[in-house]
């Protein structure tokens, strides 16, 4: 049922503030500024369900959701589901710019030039074994690759730094086969193009992804109108992280069209400019798109303390920035912003333990906690995580489960795998069959047919409850059981609906992690209703980089390493660093510790070498200006 424009209200009780109610109601182009907690995801969100219940966004008119994240593409359609049902949310398309442009790359890859034209079984770089192949690869055909000689200055090609050429200049320009080179290097980039494309296997990465399919929609003026007549509404999420070739593919699908965009983000947080991304994205959007701008200026996330305090660091990124304030009061909640130093890595340990258990003994779900690092948390967390294990609480690094329990095949099998070891829960048999019904393309409005595929579901997870039960804890096993629920769905029902699954190869490997991860939590629970919470994080502290940590938030934050060797290159790239800092900051609910170690383990584990904070003076004055204590541990 359609709703009245002037009696549409926030769904769920969610209050907004001025400016996020004109930027929700708007039919303009929209940049809007928003700092840590002021609710960007929940505003897009919200924005769906308006835009689909008035009828603004009429069928069979769709609404495109461009994330930076996995995890936040997911989180954002999961809301969109929640707050408008299943029916509506058909019609909202949340994507990364990763699986966007793939999309559009794999659906009408017979668009490209023949020279450009990848073969349907090409792979995407996903490992550092790809990496590595696609890296001398490229060396080879630098070295192999016949320069004309009507070009002069041969060894400024050959001569290149593969990685510099691979990551930097491969893809810096969008494709066009026309142009004539006046360089040997823009010749040699174009033949290496055409020799990657021609390679076997043929392995790409995303940003090549990104260009073909900016060159498949500048080729194909019908399907660029396709797609600007399907999506009248453009989000972009974490907009201030946005590459120089997202972007120029951004203004391939909508620059001049009558679609609007509502760009959001926080330049305070910007810190991917190591990956190409671009200094000045909502500059450039307002003026290309001729877009108006807006700011959200109240935290919904964090303690009144933490938010007086992040005002401190928000400051030293921008002067100009405006002043947040606190959502809500949090008077019955403790807040603590503390730095802890530490002899040695071990007592660190041991203090970072006994403080887990203290949060989880005063309420505090463990998956409440997280343990950051600016690098490779394996390292910072080797000696506490053995400590929480030894009393009963579960932690883990969560660089293998966080893209890989978003995935949409993932989420599918796991939503069939709750409802057979629990058929009485409402909220995993509606999971299921909203699945299954949306792989068969079925209109859940369509009640006979939505009937029949409740009988096929209902014998199906009969049987495959039985199997669970007689499923040996192994891989192997494992696997077989996840393929039963692959051949259910239907593979090639998969791989039309999910775009990351179209490619054999990439489904292949997340069935393969799946089984993996999965089969290590079978080992040790002692049932499947365990298994699946356990490989779901449930209970679970966990540990990560700043930049896995983007767009989430816990209860409890503890940065673990505030150490010079943890910024290396801080003072070259001060902002950017002070910008991660803040990310990391901004995190917490209610508590925030960081951790200092005069001695710390080398990468190999083994040997200890003294830690300093000379470097980072700056992040330590900063807190200390805000009033944040030290305390020293022997």
């Amino acid at each position: 049922m359609v709703i009245a424009i002037d009696n549409w209200q926030p769904v769920a009780g969610i209050e907004l503030e001025e400016n996020a109610w004109q930027v929700l109601r708007s039919e303009e182009n929209y940049a809007v500024i928003a700092g840590p907690g002021a609710g960007k995801t929940e505003l897009l969100a919200q924005r769906a369900c308006y835009l689909l219940q008035t009828g603004r966004c009429h069928d069979p008119k769709r609404i495109l959701a461009i994330s930076f994240k996995k995890d936040a593409a997911s989180n954002l359609q999961e809301r969109v589901v929640l707050r408008c049902g299943q029916n509506l949310a058909q019609r909202f398309d949340s994507f990364t710019f990763d699986a966007f442009s793939k999309s559009i790359l794999d659906r009408f890859i017979s668009g490209l030039p023949r020279s450009f034209c990848p073969p349907a079984n090409y792979s995407i770089v996903s490992n550092r074994q790809d990496q590595d192949n696609l890296r001398n690869r490229v060396s080879d055909l630098v070295r192999e690759i016949k320069l004309p000689d009507s070009l002069p200055n041969h060894w400024s090609f050959r001569s290149l730094n593969v990685s510099h050429l691979l990551n930097q200049l491969l893809c810096k320009e969008p494709l066009i086969p026309s142009r004539l080179p006046n360089h040997i290097v823009d010749w040699g980039i174009m033949e290496l193009w055409k020799a990657l494309i021609a390679s076997e296997p043929c392995i790409l990465t995303f940003d090549m992804v990104k260009r073909l399919a900016s060159l498949i929609l500048e080729g194909n003026p019908l399907l660029l109108s396709a797609l600007r007549i399907t999506y009248d509404y453009v989000f972009l999420d974490e907009f201030q992280d946005t590459t120089y070739v997202q972007y120029d593919l951004l203004q391939r699908c909508f620059l001049t069209s009558q679609s609007v965009l509502t760009a959001v983000g926080d330049n305070k947080q910007r810190i991917m400019l190591w990956a190409n991304a671009m200094p000045d994205a909502f500059d450039r959007f307002q003026a290309d798109f001729n877009a108006s701008s807006k700011q959200m200026l109240l935290n919904h996330r964090s303690h009144p303390e933490l938010v007086r305090i992040q005002q401190y660091l928000m400051s030293a990124i921008d002067p100009e920035c405006e002043t947040t304030a606190a959502a809500k009061s949090n008077d019955d909640v403790e807040a603590a912003c503390i730095i802890c130093s530490y002899e040695s890595a071990e007592s660190e340990a041991v203090r970072i333990r006994d403080l887990i258990l203290e949060r989880i003994k005063s309420g505090v779900n463990p998956s409440d906690i997280c343990l950051l690092s600016r690098v490779r948390p394996d390292i910072y967390t080797q000696y506490i995580l053995p400590e929480l294990l030894a009393y009963g609480v579960k932690c883990r690094l969560e660089d293998q489960y966080q893209d890989l329990i978003k995935d949409d095949l993932v989420r599918a099998v796991l939503s069939l795998l709750h409802a057979a070891i629990d058929k009485r829960s409402p909220k995993h048999w509606n999971n299921a069959l909203n699945y299954v019904c949306w792989l068969s393309s079925i209109d859940l409005d369509n009640l006979h047919s939505v009937f029949q595929e409740e009988k096929r579901l209902s014998h199906f997870l009969g049987d495959l409850s039985e199997s669970m039960i007689v499923c040996e804890k192994t891989e192997s096993s494992v696997g077989n059981l996840i393929q039963v629920v692959i051949n259910f769905l239907g593979e090639q029902a998969i791989q039309a609906v999910f775009p990351q699954c179209k490619n054999s190869r990439n489904m292949v490997e997340t069935i393969s992690n799946l089984a993996r991860l999965l089969a290590l939590s079978y080992e040790k629970s002692l049932d499947w209703s365990d298994t699946l919470l356990d490989f779901e994080g449930n209970d679970t502290v966990s540990a990560m980089t700043i930049h896995k940590s983007k767009g989430l938030e816990y209860d409890t934050v503890i940065f673990i390493g505030l150490e010079d060797a943890a910024w290396i290159k801080f003072a070259e790239q001060k902002n950017e660093h002070t910008c991660a800092f803040f990310v990391a900051f901004s995190r917490a609910k209610n508590q925030v510790y960081f951790t200092f170690c005069a001695s710390r383990p080398n990468a190999d584990g083994r040997s200890s070498r003294p830690q300093a904070r000379t470097s980072i003076t700056s992040l330590y004055r900063l807190l200390r200006d805000a009033g944040v204590r030290e305390l020293t541990f022997s």
